[in-house]
């Protein structure tokens, strides 16, 4: 089942995927450049309560149905300003990794918008994930460790435990054979 248009708001999200694509070619101004590896992380939406476009609060789970959203694909780099560091940077809450994967399974808050598609005019989710934050225990104020950490002590409020929600990992090197 796919859900459509998520309403306005902050959602509470569990990393749920890591895909590595391989080396993928680059273009540049229409050039050919050197491939580079790219990966795409998804999420699954656990909780969390916004504000639809007709102005009205919506759970963004419904029936037990967790939504998906996922980043666009990005190139993995290790420049300061590449998108992928801005994203490792957001998910790497304490205890602290050095690759995505270790993060996997982690609960964390993200603010989901609503806004036009600049080709079609038609209405879109926008969300920037290099704006995860990590999901607090309010009574605590420490962030929950894991999202099974979570869901073992002290739910958040309005956060569902969904029994299909599966953490995925998928790397490649590109190869086939």
């Amino acid at each position: 089942t796919k859900r459509g248009l998520l309403p306005a708001g902050v959602a509470f999200v569990v990393f749920s995927s890591y895909i590595e694509y391989g080396n993928q070619p680059q273009t540049f101004e229409g050039k050919a450049k050197d491939p580079l590896p790219e990966f795409r992380l998804g999420f699954h939406v656990v909780g969390g309560v916004g504000t639809n476009k007709e102005g009205e609060l919506e759970d963004y789970v419904q029936d037990g149905f967790c939504p998906t959203i996922n980043a666009f694909d990005c190139k993995l780099s290790t420049n300061e300003k590449a998108r992928a560091v801005a994203y490792f940077n957001a998910i790497n809450i304490a205890p602290k990794g050095t690759h995505f994967i270790q993060k996997l399974g982690t609960l964390y808050t993200v603010e989901i918008k609503i806004g036009k598609n600049k080709k079609s005019g038609k209405d879109q989710n926008e969300i920037d994930f290099r704006n995860l934050q990590p999901a607090v225990d309010a009574a605590t104020r420490k962030p929950y460790t894991t999202y099974c950490n979570a869901a073992d002590e002290v739910v958040p409020l309005g956060v569902v435990k969904p029994e299909d929600v599966k953490v995925i990992a998928f790397v490649t090197n590109g190869k086939t054979d």
